[in-house]
């Protein structure tokens, strides 16, 4: 008798114990993931909260943004960018917000977000908006320019 005793309370710790692994196993894993998200979600707020431009617009370079001349992205991520325009034309830019093109229409739709502003002669326009490269884009580097109203600059953008 004492042998079957001591039988059913092993076969019972064994059972529990694998019970006990199957919920942290599975606690984990929401863990984890929820982790994952705060992550994503504090890197977000980092960059937006950051300078983005390193330097202000110039007649040499009119158009500047906070991810540069040659930048590399991941497919499917959001960045907060920042771009600034001198106006070095004589007229006045009217209720117009900057525009990727170039490459086809690859780099069209990645940038969006922004109200459209009027900026005098001379003067510095600033936008603040969210750069996409949707998920699925072939990865390469793609030639854009960043444009609004006639002045424009050359980007590299390479797509991982």
């Amino acid at each position: 008798m004492k042998k079957r005793g001591a039988v059913e309370i092993s076969l019972s710790m064994i059972i529990i114990i694998i019970i006990a692994v199957i919920v942290l196993i599975s606690g984990l894993g929401l863990i984890t993931g929820g982790l994952s998200k705060v992550t994503d979600l504090w890197d977000r707020a980092l960059k937006s909260v950051e300078p983005s431009l390193a330097e202000p617009p110039s007649f040499n370079t009119p158009i500047v943004w906070g991810l540069g001349d040659i930048t590399s992205v991941n497919t499917g991520k959001e960045y907060v960018v920042e771009i600034a325009v001198l106006n070095t034309q004589d007229s006045t830019i009217s209720r117009k917000v900057p525009e990727l093109v170039g490459d086809g229409s690859d780099c069209r739709n990645w940038l969006g977000g922004m109200k459209s502003k009027t900026v005098a002669s001379g003067e510095v326009g600033e936008w603040k908006g969210i750069f996409k490269v949707p998920l699925g884009t072939i990865q390469k580097t793609y030639i854009c320019e960043l444009e609004i109203d006639g002045i424009s600059e050359e980007i590299a953008i390479t797509t991982t």
